[in-house]
């Protein structure tokens, strides 16, 4: 009965602290292709989702004289040991983590 009170105590004071202290992004590194470290957390390939961005990105410039170039640059999401990369928590279960990588920072 004990536990019972103790676990029920923990989910309010969980979920009344999400209510003032909601995720926010933070910087971590690959430490391998596949598993990120976020101050010494190990967050390996099945507790994040990478976010599916559109994999082109264009530039477009003119000059005074009306000329314009067009440069379509494809985007490398491929994460690799090294990489810093932006996450955020999107799910609080104690039994099941979830994060989102927004993707690398370059």
């Amino acid at each position: 009965m004990k536990n019972d009170l103790e676990s029920r105590l923990i989910k309010v004071i969980r979920k009344e602290s999400r209510k003032m202290n909601p995720h926010s992004p933070h910087l971590a590194y690959m430490e391998t292709d596949t598993t990120i470290n976020y101050g010494g957390l190990k967050i390996t390939k099945d507790e994040y989702n990478l976010l599916d961005i559109n994999k082109k990105r264009i530039h477009t410039a003119s000059s005074s004289d009306g000329a314009g170039i067009t440069i379509t640059e494809k985007i490398d999401n491929n994460l690799q040991k090294g990489d810093i990369v932006l996450i955020m928590k999107i799910d609080d279960d104690v039994d099941d983590e979830r994060y989102i990588v927004f993707g690398k920072v370059v």
